[in-house]
C-alpha cells in the first residue's frame, strides 16, 4: 500500500532565531504549500523542493491583526487568505515573478525577507527560475477568535467561538444572509428519520471544519467534544436547506463526546474524528438509514508499542492521502502513525524496540500534509538546538537548549494496484516511487530475470528487488509517475506519468519512449495501463481534440500514434481491467462498457483491433462514479461451485458475472442464465446488437480494500485458483472458496463459502500454486543517528487458516481435497505443524472439551 523509503530530508527558513511551524497548506494540485509560523508567512515548491517566497509581518501587523493561525489557498492559486489570532482575515495576492534569466543561478537579490531562491544542486536538470511575492490584499475583521477555515470554492467557510459559520467571498465581502447558526440548525440521527432537533447551547461553537465537494458535505467537531455532517440539497448550502447528522449517542462517551479533529474520505465515504483519549474512530455513511454508523477504531496496540500507548495523547490531526487509501495520524505527543482506509496499521514513527526519545528519528511531529499524489509526507517537527552561553563568574559555560522547528520530508512508495486495479500479473510485487519503480518477481522468474546485465539494486531494499529508474529524458517533464503496470511474463513493464507513458524491457534493459514529443505530451493516462499478449492497453485523454479514448500500442513498433489502434468513447474513463481477451472499462457516467479484444497477423508486425459487446448502465447501483475504485470480470457465481468432475480439470472460465467495488463494498453482478452471452468467441457470430440482463447485485463483501481474482486455467489447485481473494482490512483476509457439491445435490446447498483469517504482513499479491500471501514492509534503521526505511519482501502461508476455517464449519472432505492438491508444495509439512500447534494451542487453553478433537 504505502511504504516509507529512504531517509528524510530536513528543510529550515532563513532565521537565525528559533521559530514554530503552526501551519501547513497546498494547493489544490499540492504543487504548492504556505508554511506559517506565528509572524512569518512562507510559500514552498513541491519540485523541486524549495522556498520561493517569504514574508515576515511587521510588530505593527502583529500588534493590529493579531498572530497567523491558519491559511486558505484559492482554487486557482492566485489568492492566499490567512487567519489571525485577533479575529481577522488577511488576503494576500500570489505574484509570480520570473526574471529574465531562464535557470537556477546566482542572484543580486539582498530581500530574503521577501523572497529566497535555493538554488538545488541535485537536479540532474535546470529547472525555470521562479519567485513569489506575497501582496497584502485587505483584512476583514469577522470579529471573534476563528477556529476554523474551509475552502468551498467561490466562498471560504469560516467558523468562531459564538456559535457560527460565516460564508465570506474572497474580495473580503461577507454573505450574511449565507450565515449558519448552530443554535438554529437542523439536527437528526438520521436522515429517514422524522426526528429533527435544535440544540440551544450558547457557548457551543464549532471547534474544526472539514469540507469534502464530493461528499458535499461540512464535518463538523463541536466544543462539547461531539460531531457531524453538515449536509445540503445543493452546493450552495444555504441555511434553510442544510441539515446536520450527528453521531448517535452511546454509553461509551470516549467514543463519541471526545472529538477533537476530522478527515473526510469522499472515494470511500468516511468520517474519521480524533479523540481525546488518541484514540481514533471512523464512521461510514449509511445507505439505508442515511446516518453515521460506527465502522471501527484506530488505536495502536499495547502489545507492539508498550510504552507509547500510554503516552500518544490527543489524536489532533488526520490527513487522508490525495487519492483517498491511506490515513495519517498526529498525536498530541509527536508521534504520527500511517493506516490502510480500513484501519490496517503501516507505518508508525515510534517502532516497537525504539526508546522514547523526543529527538530520535523524525523529532516530535506537530503539523502534517501531504505532497503530491501522496509520495511525500511533509512534516512539521521539533528540533532542539544548543547553544554555548559564556558565564560571568567563571571560563566555563552553560549549554542552552531551546526548541526550533524544522520541515521533514518523508518519502514513500505506493502499490501500483491503487491506481491501476489491473497492474499486470497479480504474482509479482509493484511498487512505485515518484520517478523510479521497485519490481519482485515471484517464483522462478526471480531468478530468470536477476542476473541480466546486471540489475539495479537500491539500498533502500532488500536483493530481491529490482529498482527501475525512469528515464530523466521522460521522467523530468512528466513527473511524477502515474500509473505503472507489468504484463504476466513478468519480463516487460509501461509507466504513465503525466502525459504519455514508457515502456521497458527487463531482458533487454533498455526504454522505449515516443519519438514525437507533441504525441507525448496530446496522451494524458488516466483510466488505467495495462498490458494485454505484446500490446499496451491505456485509458486515456487526448489534450488537443479534448476526447476521451482508448488506445492499443504495440511493443514490437516504435511509439508512434501511425502504429495505434484508438477508439472514441462518450464519457472519460474511471477504471478498466482485463480478461483474457475482453476489456471492462467503468466510465464517468456510470456505464460499463465491454470490448473483446482481436490480435491479427500482420507484417512487419500483428496488430489489435476493439469490438465493443456490450454496454451496461449501473445508476442504480453507484450513487457517483468516483465511489468505484476496482471493476472486474470474473468466472465466478454464487451459484457455481466446484463440480466432482472438475476437481482435476479446469472450469469453465468464460466470464459470467461483473466485480464492482463500491466504497469498499464487492457487489457481484451475475448474468442471467440461458441469456446472452458477456462475449462471443468467434468473431463471424459476434453481435452487438444483443442485450445482456443481470440478476440483482450481490455484496460479497465489505470493508475491501484490494481484490485478487485468479485466472489459472490449468491449475493444479483447482479450489485454490477457483476463489476470489479479497483483504478486508482490520477484518483480516476472506478467501471465497468454492466447494465441492454433486450434482444430484438439492439446489439450495450452497457452492461457495467466505471464510476469514488474520494476516500478519499486509497483502499485495498471492501467489496460488505457492499458496503464500506475498507483501511489502518498511523496516526502520539507524545510520550515524539519522533515520533510514528500507523495503522487504514479506510472506505468509495461508493454508493451515483455510484447513482450520474448513473444519470448523464441518467441511473436511473439502480440506483433504484441498490438501490431496497441494501435497507437492514444498512447504507443505510446514503447514500441517502450524495447523496441529493451533490444535494444541486451543486444546491446552479452553476449559471446555473441544468436540471432535
Amino acid at each position: 500500500m504505502y511504504f516509507p523509503i529512504g531517509s528524510f530530508r530536513s528543510f529550515s527558513l532563513p532565521i537565525e532565531e528559533p521559530y514554530e511551524i503552526i501551519f501547513i497548506r497546498t494547493t489544490r494540485d499540492r504543487l504548492k504549500l504556505v508554511l506559517l509560523t506565528p509572524t512569518i508567512i512562507s510559500v514552498w515548491l513541491t519540485k523541486p523542493t524549495t522556498l520561493v517566497g517569504l514574508v515576515r509581518r511587521s510588530e505593527n501587523s502583529i500588534s493590529v491583526h493579531g498572530q497567523n493561525v491558519f491559511a486558505e489557498w484559492r482554487n486557482d492559486t492566485q489568492k492566499l487568505a490567512v487567519t489571525t489570532t485577533k479575529g481577522y482575515i488577511i488576503y494576500y495576492k500570489v505574484v509570480i515573478d520570473k526574471p529574465k534569466s531562464s535557470f537556477f543561478g546566482s542572484t543580486n537579490d539582498e530581500d530574503p525577507c521577501e523572497y529566497l531562491i535555493r538554488i538545488n544542486t541535485d537536479a540532474q536538470f535546470t529547472f525555470p527560475m521562479v519567485r513569489i511575492k506575497l501582496v497584502q490584499d485587505s483584512a476583514l475583521h469577522v470579529g471573534s477568535d476563528i477556529q476554523g477555515i474551509t475552502n468551498l470554492g467561490p466562498d471560504l467557510l469560516v467558523a468562531d467561538n459564538t456559535g457560527y459559520l460565516y460564508r465570506i467571498s474572497w474580495d473580503g465581502s461577507m454573505h450574511q444572509h449565507l450565515t449558519l447558526s448552530l443554535s438554529t440548525m437542523s439536527y437528526t440521527i438520521s436522515l429517514n428519520s422524522d426526528r429533527v432537533f435544535k440544540i440551544h447551547k450558547p457557548d457551543r461553537y464549532a471547534k474544526y471544519i472539514e469540507f469534502s465537494p464530493l461528499l458535499n458535505g461540512i464535518g463538523i467537531v463541536f466544543s462539547d467534544g461531539t460531531s457531524g455532517l453538515i449536509i445540503c440539497e445543493t452546493s450552495k448550502f444555504e441555511p434553510q436547506q442544510c441539515q446536520c447528522i450527528v453521531i448517535q449517542p452511546t454509553n461509551d462517551e470516549k467514543i463519541w463526546k471526545t472529538h477533537c479533529c476530522v478527515a473526510l474520505n469522499a472515494i470511500y465515504q468516511l468520517l474519521a474524528f480524533g479523540s481525546l483519549n488518541g484514540q481514533g474512530v471512523v464512521y461510514y455513511i449509511d445507505e439505508l438509514t442515511a446516518s453515521l454508523q460506527l465502522a471501527f477504531k484506530i488505536q495502536l496496540s499495547v502489545e507492539n508499542f508498550p510504552d507509547l500507548v500510554e503516552n500518544l495523547g490527543a489524536l489532533c490531526s488526520m490527513k487522508w492521502s490525495p487519492d483517498y487509501r491511506v490515513l495519517c495520524t498526529l498525536w498530541q505527543n509527536g508521534a504520527f502513525a500511517v493506516w490502510t482506509v480500513f484501519g490496517i496499521l503501516l507505518h508508525c514513527s515510534y517502532s516497537s524496540d525504539q526508546s522514547l526519545n523526543p529527538m530520535h528519528s523524525y523529532g516530535l511531529s506537530r503539523v502534517i500534509e501531504w505532497g503530491p499524489d501522496g509520495y511525500t509526507l511533509w512534516i512539521a517537527s521539533e528540533k532542539l538546538t544548543t547553544t554555548a552561553v559564556s558565564t560571568p563568574t567563571d571560563d566555563d559555560t552553560e549549554v542552552a537548549k531551546e526548541n526550533s522547528s524544522q520541515l521533514i520530508l518523508l518519502n514513500f512508495l505506493k502499490s501500483s494496484v491503487i491506481n491501476n486495479p489491473h497492474s499486470g500479473s497479480i504474482e509479482h510485487l509493484l511498487l512505485q516511487s515518484e520517478d523510479k519503480v521497485y519490481l519482485y518477481l515471484s517464483g522462478n522468474q526471480q531468478s530468470t530475470n536477476g542476473n541480466i546485465n546486471g540489475l539495479s539494486i537500491s539500498v533502500g531494499c532488500d536483493v530481491g528487488w529490482q529498482v527501475i529508474q525512469l528515464p530523466q529524458l521522460y521522467i523530468h517533464n512528466n513527473w511524477p509517475i502515474k500509473f505503472a503496470c507489468i504484463d504476466n511474463t513478468g519480463q516487460y513493464l509501461a509507466v504513465a506519468g503525466q502525459h504519455g507513458f514508457v515502456h521497458f524491457s527487463l531482458f533487454t534493459r533498455k526504454w522505449k519512449l515516443f519519438g514525437n514529443a507533441g504525441q507525448e505530451r496530446d496522451i494524458r493516462v488516466v483510466g488505467g495501463l495495462l498490458w494485454w499478449q505484446e500490446f499496451i492497453v491505456c485509458g486515456c485523454t487526448s489534450t488537443s481534440e479534448n476526447r476521451d479514448e482508448i488506445r492499443l500500442y504495440s511493443r514490437l513498433t516504435n511509439l508512434d500514434n501511425q502504429f495505434s489502434y484508438v477508439t472514441r468513447l462518450q464519457s472519460p474513463i474511471i477504471c478498466l481491467n482485463i480478461y483474457e481477451d475482453t476489456l471492462i472499462v467503468f466510465s464517468y457516467d456510470l456505464h460499463i462498457m465491454l470490448y473483446a479484444l482481436e490480435r491479427k497477423e500482420g507484417k512487419p508486425v500483428p496488430t489489435a483491433s476493439m469490438v465493443k459487446l456490450h454496454e451496461i448502465s449501473v445508476e442504480s447501483y453507484v450513487p457517483h462514479a468516483v465511489f468505484v475504485p476496482f471493476i472486474g470480470l470474473t468466472s465466478l457465481r454464487t451459484d457455481s461451485g466446484l463440480p466432482q468432475a472438475n476437481i482435476s480439470s479446469s472450469n469453465d472460465h468464460t466470464p459470467q458475472s461483473i466485480l464492482l467495488n463500491v466504497c469498499g463494498r464487492l457487489l457481484l453482478l451475475q448474468q442471467e442464465r440461458g441469456g446472452s452471452s458477456l462475449i462471443l468467441q468467434k468473431a463471424s457470430k459476434r453481435n452487438t446488437s444483443q442485450s445482456v440482463t443481470f440478476l440483482p447485485p450481490v455484496m460479497i463483501a465489505a470493508w475491501v480494500e484490494s481484490i485478487w481474482t485468479i485466472s489459472h486455467q490449468n491449475s493444479t489447485n483447482p479450489y485454490l485458483s477457483n476463489a476470489l481473494w479479497l483483504c478486508c482490512g482490520l477484518h483480516g483476509m476472506k478467501v471465497w472458496l468454492p466447494l465441492y457439491r454433486k450434482v444430484d445435490e438439492p439446489i439450495f446447498q450452497s457452492h461457495r463459502i467466505m471464510l476469514t483469517f488474520g494476516l500478519t504482513i499486509y497483502p499485495l499479491a498471492v501467489v496460488v500454486e505457492e499458496a503464500v500471501i506475498l507483501g511489502a514492509m518498511s523496516e526502520f534503521e539507524n545510520f550515524n543517528s539519522k533515520s533510514f526505511c528500507s523495503i522487504t519482501k514479506t510472506t505468509q502461508v495461508f493454508l493451515n487458516h483455510v484447513f482450520q476455517e474448513l473444519i470448523r464449519k464441518n467441511l473436511d472432505f473439502d480440506a483433504l481435497q484441498i490438501a490431496q492438491t497441494c501435497k507437492s508444495i514444498p512447504h507443505f509439512s510446514h503447514v500441517l505443524e502450524l495447523l496441529l500447534h493451533k490444535v494444541l494451542e486451543e486444546e491446552a487453553t479452553s476449559t471446555q472439551p473441544i468436540p471432535g478433537k
